[in-house]
């Protein structure tokens, strides 16, 4: 009986030992995973940036070309309110 917990333990102690490489390759896999992931979320918030600037920019050009008109009297000030 003894010598069949010590196989139990030898081979247990074989395994753990063989399955050891394969959970470093899993965390380096993930970790090249995560790096990626955050990497294309960063491309992807720079794009929404610059979407976020642009939209900025036409509304500031948009109530200038509203408020140009009502000071000239083309438009009420409804128009700027809109704008």
């Amino acid at each position: 009986m003894n010598s069949f917990k010590e196989r139990a333990a030898r081979a247990r102690a074989a395994y753990e030992k063989a399955a050891q490489p394969t959970a470093y390759e899993k965390a380096i896999q993930s970790a090249f995973r995560d790096v990626a992931d955050v990497l294309a979320a960063r491309g992807t918030l720079h794009q929404q940036v610059a979407a976020h600037e642009r939209l900025v920019e036409a509304s500031s050009e948009r109530h200038r070309l509203a408020w140009a008109r009502f000071e000239e009297g083309v438009d009420g000030c409804l128009f700027v309110l809109d704008a």
